[in-house]
C-alpha cells in the first residue's frame, strides 16, 4: 500500500517574498537588505517549528515553476514541504498505511494552521494584508492519492464542512471530489508521484483561491449592512454624528484595502493559467484534467473575480455617498452651534450696553454703615465718552469670548475624533 497525502494553503505572495523566506532560512547567503537580528530570530523559530533537515531552491520539472523544497521531520514524522512562487504552500506526506487515514489528513492540515504557518505571515504579510485580513490559513485543502480504494472512503468527507460532491472515473483512475478534499485512486501513484504533486499544487490553488473569494463576498455583504445601519443612524441620531463619521472612515480604509487585495489577486490567475497550459499537455494528467473540468474552474474564478471587483467598487461608492451625507449633516450641525454662539454674543453685548443706558434717570441713595441716609442723587445723564468706552470694552470682550469658545469647541471635537479613530483602529 502506498499513498500521497498533500495538504496545502495559498498565501498572496510573489517570488520576491519567497526569496525573502529563503534568505531568512539561509543566513549564510543572507542579503544585507534584510534585518539581521529579526531574521536570525525568525530563522531559528521557523527551523524548529518546520523541523527543517535540508532545503533547496529549485525549478519544478513538471509545471516549470520555482519553489522552495524542504525536507522536514516533525514529531518523528518525515514530510516534504514546498513553497511555490505564486504562494501555494504544500505539506506532503508519503504513507504506507491507510489506517487512521482521516487522522493523517487532519495532521497535515493542522500543521498549516499551526504556529509554524502563522510565523510565516511575519515574512509574507504586507501592511495592506494586515489591514485587509483574510483567514488564508483557515482556507486549506487536501489532495489524497492512494494505490487502493480504502473501505468506507465516503466517511473521509465531512458532511458539514466539505461534503462529497462528485465521483469521476477516468480509465483505471477514480476521483472523489469535494470543495476541500479530493481523493484519487490510482494503482500507479508511486510511479507518477511528481506528476501528482504538480497537479495537487494547481488543485489546491483553485480550492483555496475560491475560498478566499467566498470570504470576500461574505465580508462585502457584511459591509453593505454596516453602511446601511450608519446611513439610517445619520437621519435619526444627529447627536452621535462624530462617532458615525469615525466608524465610516474606519470602514472606508478597510474597503480600499480589500479592493487592493482583490485587484492583486487577478495576477495569480494569469500565472496559474500558464501552469494549467503546461500540465494540460502532460500525457498522464491530461485525461484527469479534462474529466474534472479544470478549464471551467478558470472561467468560474475569473467571472467570480470580476463580479466581486464590481461589487466592491459599488460598495466603495456607496460608502463615499454615505460620507458625503454625514459631512452635510455635520456641517449643518456645526453651523447651528456657531449660529447659537453668535446669537448669545449679540444678546450679551446688547444687554450690556442697554443696561448701561438704564443708568440715566435712576436714583442713587448714599447711607452710612449704620444705615443713616446721607443723600439722595438723581442721575440725569453720564459722560458720552465713558458710555462709548464701556460699549467698546463689552464688544471686544464678547468677541474674545466668542472666538475662545469656538477654538475650544473645535479642539474638543478634533481630540474626541482622534481618540475614537484610535479606538476603532485598535
Amino acid at each position: 500500500m502506498y499513498g500521497l497525502i498533500i495538504n496545502g494553503a495559498w498565501f498572496q505572495i510573489t517570488d520576491i517574498y519567497l526569496r525573502q523566506l529563503y534568505y531568512t532560512l539561509r543566513p549564510d547567503i543572507q542579503s544585507t537588505a534584510y534585518e539581521s537580528e529579526k531574521s536570525s530570530k525568525l530563522e531559528k523559530e521557523l527551523k524548529k517549528l518546520l523541523g527543517i533537515k535540508s532545503m533547496t531552491y529549485e525549478l519544478d520539472a513538471i509545471n516549470n515553476t520555482e519553489h522552495l523544497a524542504i525536507n522536514s521531520e516533525i514529531k518523528n514524522k518525515k514530510y516534504k514541504i514546498r513553497f511555490y512562487e505564486e504562494g501555494t504552500f504544500l505539506i506532503i506526506n508519503e504513507t504506507s498505511t491507510f489506517k487512521n487515514l482521516k487522522s493523517q489528513i487532519n495532521q497535515g492540515s493542522n500543521l498549516i494552521t499551526s504556529v509554524a504557518a502563522k510565523k510565516l505571515k511575519t515574512v509574507f504579510e504586507s501592511e495592506i494584508n494586515k489591514l485587509a485580513k483574510i483567514s488564508e490559513l483557515n482556507n486549506t485543502a487536501s489532495i489524497v492519492v492512494l494505490d487502493k480504494e480504502p473501505q468506507n472512503i465516503k466517511k473521509l468527507f465531512n458532511k458539514n464542512d466539505s461534503p462529497l460532491l462528485d465521483v469521476v472515473k477516468v480509465k483505471n483512475i477514480k476521483i472523489f471530489k469535494s470543495d476541500k478534499l479530493i481523493i484519487i485512486i490510482d494503482k500507479n501513484v508511486k510511479k507518477h508521484k511528481d506528476d501528482y504533486i504538480a497537479f495537487s499544487q494547481l488543485l489546491i490553488f483553485f480550492s483555496t483561491y475560491r475560498s478566499v473569494l467566498t470570504e470576500l463576498l461574505i465580508k462585502s455583504n457584511n459591509y453593505w449592512k454596516s453602511l446601511n445601519i450608519l446611513r439610517k443612524k445619520v437621519r435619526t441620531d444627529t447627536k452621535d454624528i462624530l462617532n458615525i463619521r469615525d466608524n465610516l472612515i474606519a470602514i472606508e480604509e478597510k474597503l480600499l484595502a480589500y479592493r487592493s487585495r482583490l485587484e492583486q489577486m487577478s495576477g495569480y490567475l494569469v500565472s496559474q493559467d500558464e501552469t494549467y497550459k503546461i500540465i494540460m499537455n502532460h500525457a498522464y494528467l491530461k485525461p484527469m484534467i479534462e474529466s474534472m473540468q479544470i478549464k471551467n474552474e478558470f472561467k468560474d474564478l475569473k467571472t467570480g473575480q470580476e463580479n466581486l471587483k464590481f461589487n466592491w467598487n459599488m460598495l466603495i461608492d456607496y460608502g463615499k455617498s454615505a460620507k458625503e451625507l454625514i459631512s452635510m449633516v455635520y456641517e449643518q450641525s456645526t453651523q447651528s452651534s456657531f449660529s447659537l454662539l453668535q446669537a448669545i454674543f449679540i444678546v450679551g453685548v446688547a444687554a450690556s450696553i442697554i443696561s448701561l443706558g438704564t443708568i440715566a434717570g435712576s436714583t442713587m441713595l448714599q447711607k452710612t454703615i449704620d444705615g443713616e441716609l446721607i443723600s439722595i442723587t438723581d442721575v440725569i445723564t453720564f459722560d458720552i465718552n465713558t458710555f462709548g468706552q464701556f460699549g467698546v470694552i463689552a464688544l471686544v470682550l464678547g468677541l474674545v469670548i466668542f472666538f475662545i469658545m469656538r477654538i475650544v469647541l473645535d479642539t474638543v471635537r478634533e481630540v474626541n475624533s482622534e481618540k475614537r479613530l484610535e479606538k476603532l483602529k485598535s
